[in-house]
């Protein structure tokens, strides 16, 4: 199962526009909400994220959802090396990488509706199914790191 250092890499390889996107900084994380679950050592972080550099008619905010598996230490925090789910509402993610993540068991959350192509012109989005992460969830996961939510981040202070 990927960790969200593979998801960075899985994107740079599949959609480096959308990393070149995010480092741009036309995204912005509108808040976040982190829900710890005891039972099952899981923590999931979620909330809206907005695109500046949208498409007219395209929603501008986009929900993002990352849950972490398996964290050693719920009060500390999860760690960039344990297991991740992730999903995101926008199309990006959900034409590029639901599948791959949903193959390679990084995928968070209920399934999409299964898409049908209409043309086999076009070649199909991400053929070697590599799991990765939008722009929107790279954003997230930035947002994350700066609110000192990885325990790696509280450690060095």
């Amino acid at each position: 199962m990927p960790t969200v250092v593979h998801l960075r890499q899985g994107a740079e390889r599949v959609l480096p526009v959308t990393v070149q996107r995010f480092e741009s900084g036309e995204v912005q994380v509108e808040s976040l909400r982190v829900t710890r679950f005891f039972g099952t050592r899981m923590v999931l972080a979620s909330g809206p994220v907005s695109s500046s550099g949208r498409s007219p008619g395209t929603p501008s905010n986009y929900v993002c959802q990352i849950a972490f598996y398996g964290v050693k230490d719920l009060n500390a925090g999860p760690s960039v090396n344990d297991n991740a789910g992730v999903r995101c509402s926008c199309q990006g993610y959900r034409f590029y990488f639901d599948f791959a993540n949903r193959k390679a068991g990084a995928s968070h959350g209920a399934r999409f509706t299964p898409y049908v192509r209409k043309t086999t012109t076009i070649p199909p989005k991400n053929p070697d199914q590599i799991p990765g992460a939008c722009k929107h969830l790279l954003t997230f996961i930035q947002a994350l790191n700066n609110s000192d939510f990885f325990v790696e981040k509280k450690r060095r202070q």
